[in-house]
């Protein structure tokens, strides 16, 4: 090695030394403003295991369809934004509003004067994040309501993209929307302490202003802001109405095109039937119960913009909702009730196809709910109990394989690891239905129920235990085992894609264009056919990307396309098309049920020890 090289080398070191001593700084500096118990966000070195892409969607939406491309973009860019206003909500605002003013003890419900108004200008901050969270709320679901408004026109148009399917991504995502308003407001109503805080805090102005040169407070601009701010939040979040405000922004929009709203209620009675058929079996998926949130807001905006002729079937279907489940989960601790619900945001002509007197007839259902779960709630923990801790063994037993086939080696992981999910969906909900029940009902609890409920908790925790030794192997083996998946996906696509294009050339014909113009089918199966192979090719350079959320959300619509399209028909039968859905919407399921773990936050599950522990406490 000459001279020269022996410089170089120096050099890089010298510049690597003076990089690790400035993170070092940083790192100390970190370490000595961090809470003793570091979490997820705390922990100064962090690994994350989401994928990012700075490629723009409407780069990725490109397709030999450009007005195709250009309504994809634009759903595609309003989901992911509701999407993100869901993690939002669920990570920083819902714990807000729920934990408000809770006393450090159990039992300990004596509200104090001066801890609440320094809870609250403690919280001041984050409550005036909560209204801005609603007036984006309120702006991104108009938009995307006026969208589909506009998409689904009832005047028949040479081609029009999109017209002869139904987005049911962009239908439901419409309605999380208007469920997010929705458990706000149901957060600030069951917090008692709210409108207790508010008042004290007024009171207290008044004394302040009063008399500022004791409080060592300037009379002014300052105490007028912040009397202003309160009176604005008093407002627009104690009143807990802004489900119903953008509910009455969206009715006065118009017009509201009769394909509209076919497309809406066929949307909702369709999601309502699929997911129902679902529930409390083993094929229910994590996020069936809050989609039913979705499907309910749904319910409510369709009646609400035909008032006088709402549909029968939707409506009746909704309120025999309360027959299969009695909460609904917004959020991890936020509960809807649906018949109370219904009641409060159907109109008149809508209710009256449900029971005569609806919070009579919930009262009954819950005191029945309660009657049924005293009489299975130790059969049911004990199975649930039971696939748990076998799926914990599982876990924990898992070999190496030598195995050179992908679907032999990333089938079963993905499989393992979407299953523990699964059972600790179905031990949570069963576990918060049983607490909500003796609760709200104030019905005691047996030695063997709180036996088992204190079994379903730690459980819980062993399953959050088992994910969070292997956090960082999970967050390193994700992004490989959503390839494995994408690459599925792509490989099912091609050959429908192949299909799509083989029945376009069919029907190219002299003869067969004939047939359909007379037979009056032609245009909806042309149209439906070209949005499918825009679909499909689409589909297939989306899948050939990084698993960002970005790209799911437009393989999500591209899909939508598929399913809906009915292109699947001539030149194929009817078992092959089946199949190759069927393929398809299962790789789907386990796209989705993967990519949840890329971006894994290490709490799964809320921590029902202490809440147990303070049910137990109270209870004996």
């Amino acid at each position: 090695m000459d001279d020269a090289d022996l410089l170089d080398s120096a050099d890089q070191c010298e510049q690597l030394r003076r990089f690790v001593d400035d993170w070092g700084d940083v790192a100390r500096e970190l370490t000595d403003v961090m809470v003793e118990d570091a979490g997820y966000v705390g922990d100064p070195v962090c690994l994350v295991g989401a994928s990012v892409e700075e490629l723009r969607i409407e780069d990725m939406a490109v397709t030999i369809n450009p007005a195709f491309s250009k309504l994809l973009v634009v759903f595609a860019h309003l989901t992911t934004e509701i999407a993100r206003l869901h993690r939002a909500a669920e990570e920083t605002l819902f714990p807000t509003l729920v934990v408000f003013g809770e006393r450090p003890h159990v039992g300990d419900d004596t509200l104090f004067e001066g801890d609440l108004q320094a809870a609250l200008a403690r919280t001041l901050t984050q409550l005036q994040d909560v209204v801005l969270f609603i007036e984006q709320l309120t702006t991104v679901t108009r938009n995307l309501f006026m969208q589909l408004a506009a998409l689904y026109r009832d005047v028949q148009r040479v081609y029009a993209p999109l017209q002869a399917v139904r987005l049911s991504t962009a239908f439901t995502s419409l309605g999380s929307a208007l469920g997010l308003a929705a458990g706000l407001d149901e957060a600030v109503s069951a917090n008692v302490a709210l409108p207790s805080a508010f008042a004290m805090f007024k009171r207290m102005l008044i004394t302040v202003r009063a008399d500022s040169s004791r409080f060592a407070v300037g009379v002014g601009d300052t105490m007028d802001q912040l009397e202003g701010a309160l009176v604005t939040l008093e407002n627009r979040l104690l009143s807990a109405d802004s489900f119903s405000e953008i509910i009455d922004k969206l009715v006065v929009e118009g017009p509201h095109p009769q394909h509209f709203l076919d497309q809406l209620a066929t949307t909702g009675l369709t999601s309502l039937t699929d997911i129902t058929s679902r529930l409390s079996t083993e094929s229910e998926r994590p996020s069936d119960r809050q989609n039913l949130v979705a499907v309910m807001s749904l319910v409510a905006l369709h009646s609400r913009l035909v008032p006088l002729a709402p549909d029968k079937r939707l409506c009746k279907a909704a309120w025999d909702l309360h027959k299969r489940v009695i909460t609904l989960p917004v959020s991890s601790t936020v509960l809807l009730r649906p018949m109370e619900f219904l009641s409060s945001h159907l109109p008149t002509s809508a209710i009256a196809l449900g029971p005569k007197e609806p919070l009579k007839a919930a009262a009954t259902s819950r005191e029945d709910a309660l009657d049924n779960l005293d009489a299975t709630l130790l059969k049911d923990m004990t199975g649930l109990l039971a696939q748990g801790t076998s799926w914990l063994a599982r876990l924990e037993s898992s070999l190496p394989t030598r195995s050179t086939n992908m679907s032999t080696v990333f089938g079963p992981r993905v499989r393992l690891l979407s299953s523990g999910m699964c059972i600790a969906q179905r031990l949570r909900t069963l576990l918060q239905v049983a607490i909500h029940l003796h609760i709200s009902l104030e019905a005691p609890m047996s030695k063997a129920e709180l036996r088992v409920l204190a079994q379903t908790a730690e459980l819980l925790q062993a399953i959050f235990s088992a994910y969070s030794r292997r956090k960082t192997e999970i967050v390193l083996e994700a992004p490989h085992l959503l390839s494995f998946a994408l690459g599925q996906l792509a490989g099912l696509v091609a050959p429908a894609k192949f299909v799509l294009e083989e029945a376009i050339a069919s029907v190219s014909t002299g003869w067969s264009r004939v047939q359909n113009k007379l037979s009056g089918r032609g245009a909806g199966t042309d149209a439906a056919r070209q949005d499918a192979v825009a679909a499909a090719s689409l589909a297939e350079k989306v899948l050939s990307g990084a698993p960002t959320t970005q790209r799911l959300m437009l393989i999500r619509l591209c899909f939508d396309t598929l399913f809906d399209a009915h292109v699947l028909g001539d030149g194929t039968s009817d078992d092959a098309a089946e199949l190759i859905v069927s393929r398809l919407s299962l790789y789907l399921l386990v796209y989705t049920a993967t990519s949840s773990l890329s971006n894994i936050t290490y709490k799964l599950l809320p921590s029902f020890s202490k809440l147990l522990s303070s049910l137990l406490a109270g209870t004996h």
